[in-house]
């Protein structure tokens, strides 16, 4: 008997791979050309694919002719007749054209075509003898490279050489994911070998091949259940089919709608194959599109949902970015995700799957948890640049102690796009890092992002894999099931956010994405809250606009994809996701002033008072009384016809008492001037209305309006100098110091007496620097960037343009190479905070850009806002964990404070900060090349002011005054309405309670033809109200809510707004229009409210 020896057995790797080469022209034991094309380069509708169709204009495309470009669409259309001798054979279609492609049989969608998809199976709908219309709608991508035609034909497969190449290179494979000692690699090597030994390759094509081929395959059976008795398998993997498909990232969302059909397409084709085929796909959103674009392919979609065998997988709208986006956004996300599966597939997930997004807020369980969601998954946070995470399956825990199961999976080779490969396989049970707890991790596979989805050679792996000697165990199956008996006892806890290692930049690239995000929030949440008391007070007068809500929600959240909001995408998605946004504004704008002009109608009168300009209607959507300064824009000539004769402009409160006001520029509008004055008696959730007039229009009015105004004025202003080339001002509040490069060279808090900045320090200084990193550009900042900056400070110029009563401002203008910065400090009569108002005409590459602020103050912890909470993390870096998160997301505010004394920096449109030692810091912009180059580019603007306190950022009101900065009051001229000149909806007694949501409920019925039916009158004849309120300063304690109105009821509700179970000591008290309950640390909490 021949021995082989060592050196020989070292050669067996290349020797079966050449021989299975050799086989692969042998899987076909026929073929026919596939030709002519007819071609038409366009965006088509689907009628392109009809039988019916004259394609006689079309141009002919033969073999190895090109098409394509950027982003083009090519259709091709053949009519073909299968050959009547391949009866009951195996026949399919080839077809290698490049990009990406749909297959239409006679006119209905079949498969996708890609380059792991490259075959289509036409056994159960070919009929031999028969002709059929094909036709394929190609798209080439978003290069500029052109593809041809280099396969079309029609294939009679040979099942038994197909069959034996794939089960040798499961055997191959096998041996090559074994380590080089492991005797079982030598065992599988020489089994392959002595099967390829055994195949008659002298006489390839023969029935004699054949027969040889068979006796292989039963040969390498044989062999391989003798390995799988001795060596058994080594670990367990719950496998699922998946299609990561981004919404939108390297091309718009007009194209991942076709990518959607063509990877469902395949996923439903190859289904009908594979009995035990199961397959996941999240984002409702994909399914919405799919509806109205494919609704056959939707069709067989719900059919496989009812057989269990496709999970509408994870419970959020769309895969969103979870750093950024906002408290009520990421509720939305949940409740629209599962209500959508729900009313669709009767499918309810308990599962959040997000396995790219960018890192994971750690407020997201509860959000989950109170919605109906049980479990956690992701993959992502393996991509941790420093640190492994030190666990796979554990129980994480959010900011109100709601706990969520949350297990990782980390394929080395492919992440969540896994390939059914032994290596693939190995390497995720070895990295598993629970083991001793559990015995099984999950493994998804399926090529994403065109790709198809999982392929048939996958499919057939699998049932070679599932028991193979030292590879993990494969079942298959639903996610959901999978986790729901996974063990629960005895697992870690993580109590903090999902930190990722990577992709910082993501909190600050493409900054008018994310500028356009957080007005959206705020414009929803003032659309919803107007909407609600226009339809209270003006009842069926009034119809609440539901519907319109919801698409606009809808809209704003797709936009929150962590490749949308995070800034990671191509130009275009930008120029979309700017569109959209926009158009939540505007939506949202128009309810809110629909709402206001049904509470106050326009008259159409002119003021009858001498010296009268009208009713000044200043809405407060927050729950709290506001002082912060009201800007009313009104015409120029009005103003002036007041003025005249030197007479004094102020603003009668309901009560009668005058307010100084202060007339400023608007430059965007030269026929409007903008009317300043504090608001006193602006009630909390409502509103009170004003009288703009001069005091000689009031003979009657006795309380000396002129002396007083002029005297309160005197005594407001603002004490400037100007002394060696920088301004030194005094306020109310600060002595400060602005030099001549503009940043602030001394703050002293005149309240405390105490200097705010550090000896030597100035604020407000603006760094650029090189930003350089080393792999993702649009993604990440690297560790190394702070080695190379540059103050920006090129051609300084400080103005003092406003010195009025209420209100001082320096215009301050700075270069940078080709850029520049303006910015408009302002300083107030009654508020300490102190605004940049900040436009940046931005023309660099590969520069990021912070605002940094030195301050007086030692904390060990910085305070954060997130979403619906706050988080501390450290200023130091005495860990790798800790130097590792030198870059972080915080929400509308930072803080930095220590025993009686801080500083907050607040923001309307920033997410990226960094707080070290004692300074912070706020990135402004990043501009990247890569994917797109002209991100960050042009002119921007925003505000981030700066709030020194005494106390900690609880007493001063930061969380407040933040909300106050991004939900500036509404202000305006109405008519007379007959509605009380001032009244409150509802106030919160406690300070740390935020009230978030007001709103109607969400009813939704199903129609008698299983459509929906939206009603538009909030809580019917039943007069119910959802609020949501959440704990903002970590404090325990009873909340009141005291109403306008007697209240009937006050019904915990979930996140879904479902009846909730809750301990009876948490069940709301009603007392006339008082709600009482009790809250916890950072809790959200939903009341279905039921006013008299």
């Amino acid at each position: 008997m021949y021995q082989m020896d060592q050196m020989e057995i070292r050669l067996l790797p290349g020797k079966i791979a050449k021989r299975a080469r050799e086989l692969e022209p042998f899987q076909f034991r026929e073929r026919r050309e596939v030709s002519p094309w007819r071609a038409m380069e366009g965006r088509l509708t689907r009628e392109a694919a009809r039988p019916e169709l004259d394609d006689s204009s079309w141009r002919r495309l033969g073999m190895g002719e090109s098409w394509g470009g950027r982003d083009a669409t090519l259709w091709l259309r053949t009519r073909l007749v299968i050959p009547s001798t391949w009866e009951g054979g195996r026949i399919a279609l080839r077809l290698r054209l490049g990009g990406e492609a749909l297959v239409y049989w006679n006119g209905l969608p079949l498969q996708g075509l890609d380059e792991h998809h490259p075959e289509v199976d036409l056994t159960s709908i070919a009929k031999p003898g028969e002709e059929a219309l094909l036709a394929v709608e190609a798209w080439s991508g978003m290069g500029n490279e052109r593809h041809q035609l280099v396969e079309s034909s029609l294939v009679l497969v040979d099942p038994l050489v197909r069959r034996f190449l794939l089960d040798l290179k499961a055997v191959l494979e096998l041996a090559e994911a074994q380590a080089a000692e492991e005797p079982l690699r030598e065992a599988l090597l020489r089994a392959a070998d002595r099967a390829v030994d055994r195949v008659d390759y002298l006489r390839k094509g023969s029935e004699e091949f054949r027969e040889s081929v068979e006796a292989a395959l039963r040969l390498l059976h044989d062999e391989m259940a003798g390995l799988r008795r001795r060596w058994g398998t080594r670990g367990r993997l719950h496998l699922i089919g998946h299609a990561h498909i981004d919404l939108a990232w390297l091309w718009p969302i007009r194209e991942t709608r076709r990518k959607a059909a063509r990877t469902f397409a395949s996923v439903l084709h190859l289904m009908q194959k594979y009995p035990a085929y199961y397959f996941g796909q999240s984002q409702p959103q994909l399914y919405v599109w799919l509806k109205e674009d494919y609704p056959e392919l939707y069709d067989g979609i719900r059919r496989r949902v009812a057989e269990g065998r496709w999970e509408p997988l994870g419970a959020l709208w769309v895969e969103s970015d979870c750093n950024l986006t906002g408290g009520e956004s990421l509720v939305r996300q949940v409740v629209y995700g599962k209500r959508f599966f729900r009313e669709e597939f009767g499918y309810d997930s308990r599962l959040a799957w997000l396995p790219d997004a960018f890192g994971f807020t750690w407020s997201l369980p509860q959000i989950l948890k109170k919605a109906g969601v049980d479990y956690f998954v992701t993959t992502k946070i393996s991509w941790n640049q420093f640190n492994r995470f030190p666990y796979d399956l554990f129980w994480w825990e959010g900011t109100d102690g709601s706990r969520v199961l949350a297990h990782f999976y980390h394929n080395p080779e492919n992440g969540y796009n896994g390939n059914v490969r032994p290596g693939a396989l190995r390497r995720t049970w070895d990295n598993f890092q629970q083991k001793e707890l559990c015995d099984i991790s999950l493994f998804s596979y399926g090529w994403g992002d065109g790709g198809g989805g999982p392929t048939e050679e996958m499919l057939e792996m699998f049932s070679r894999l599932q028991e193979a000697p030292g590879s993990p165990r494969l079942e298959t199956g639903p996610v959901q099931a999978f986790l729901d008996h996974l063990p629960k006892e005895g697992l870690p806890v993580w109590n903090d956010e999902l930190y990722l290692e990577l992709h910082r930049g993501t909190f600050t690239t493409q900054s008018a994405v994310k500028k356009g995000n957080r007005r959206a929030e705020f414009a929803l949440r003032r659309a919803e809250i107007l909407a609600s008391w226009a339809a209270l007070m003006r009842g069926r007068d009034y119809g609440y606009p539901g519907r319109e809500l919801e698409e606009a929600w809808k809209m704003l959240l797709r936009n929150q994809f962590h490749d949308i909001l995070p800034g990671s995408g191509i130009h275009e998605i930008y120029e979309d996701a700017w569109r959209e946004l926009d158009e939540v504004q505007k939506t949202a704008r128009a309810i809110s002033e629909g709402a206001i002009a049904a509470l106050f109608p326009p008259d159409g009168k002119e003021p009858k008072a001498e010296g009268e300009a009208g009713r000044v209607l200043v809405v407060n959507d927050l729950a709290w009384e506001r002082g912060d300064l009201v800007q009313v824009v009104v015409d120029r000539d009005l103003v002036e016809r007041l003025m005249t004769g030197g007479r004094q402009l102020v603003v009668e409160t309901p009560g009668g008492e005058s307010l100084a006001c202060q007339v400023v520029e608007l430059p965007e509008a030269e026929e409007k001037v903008g009317i300043l004055f504090e608001p006193r008696e602006l009630p909390p959730m409502g509103w009170a209305t004003y009288r703009l007039k001069n005091p000689s229009a009031r003979a009657a009015n006795r309380m000396g309006a002129g002396a007083d105004l002029e005297a309160e004025a005197a005594a407001a202003h603002f004490r400037t100098l100007f002394r060696d080339g920088s301004w030194q001002v005094t306020t109310p509040f600060y002595q400060l110091t602005i030099d001549r490069t503009g940043a602030i060279g001394r703050l002293f808090d005149r309240r405390v007496q105490r200097e705010v900045l550090p000896a030597g320090e100035r604020a407000n200084v603006i760094w650029a620097f090189e930003d350089k990193p080393n792999v993702w550009d649009a993604w990440d900042i690297d560790l190394f960037y702070e080695k190379k900056g540059w103050p920006v400070q090129e051609d300084p110029r400080v103005e003092l343009l406003e010195n009025g009563p209420l209100r001082l401002t320096f215009r301050i203008t700075r270069g940078f190479h080709h850029s520049r910065v303006t910015q408009w400090l302002r300083l107030y009569r009654h508020s300490p905070r102190i605004d940049f108002e900040t436009e940046i005409d931005w023309h660099e590459r590969d520069v990021l850009l912070k605002a940094a602020f030195p301050v007086a103050v030692r904390s060990r912890q910085a305070t954060y806002e997130i979403a619906y909470g706050y988080i501390e993390r450290p200023t130091h870096t005495n860990t790798s964990w800790e130097r590792a998160r030198f870059e972080v997301a915080g929400h509308k505010w930072v803080d930095l404070s220590e025993d009686g004394y801080g500083v907050s920096l607040l923001n309307d449109a920033k997410y990226g900060h960094d707080v070290h030692g004692s300074t912070l810091r706020l990135t402004l912009l990043k501009s990247p090349v890569w994917p797109d180059p002209r991100a960050d580019e042009g002119i921007q603007h925003f505000t981030y002011s700066l709030l020194p306190h005494p106390g900690d950022w609880r007493s001063a009101g930061t969380v407040a005054r933040a909300y106050e900065l991004n939900a500036p009051v509404w202000a305006g001229l109405v008519g007379e309405s007959g509605m009380p000149a001032r009244h409150s909806f509802v106030k919160v007694e406690q300070e740390n309670v935020i009230l978030a949501v007001w709103k109607a409920p969400d009813r939704v019925h199903q129609a008698a033809g299983g459509g929906r039916k939206d009603g538009n009158e909030p809580g019917g004849e039943a007069g119910e109200w959802i609020i949501r309120v959440y704990e903002a300063f970590g404090r325990r304690g009873p909340v009141t809510l005291a109403f306008f109105r007697p209240v009937r009821s006050a019904e915990p509700v979930n996140l879904l707004e479902e009846p909730e179970r809750v301990d009876p000591r948490e069940t709301p008290t009603v007392e006339g229009n008082r709600v009482t309950f009790p809250m916890k640390p950072q809790e959200i909490r939903t009341l279905r409210i039921r006013l008299a």
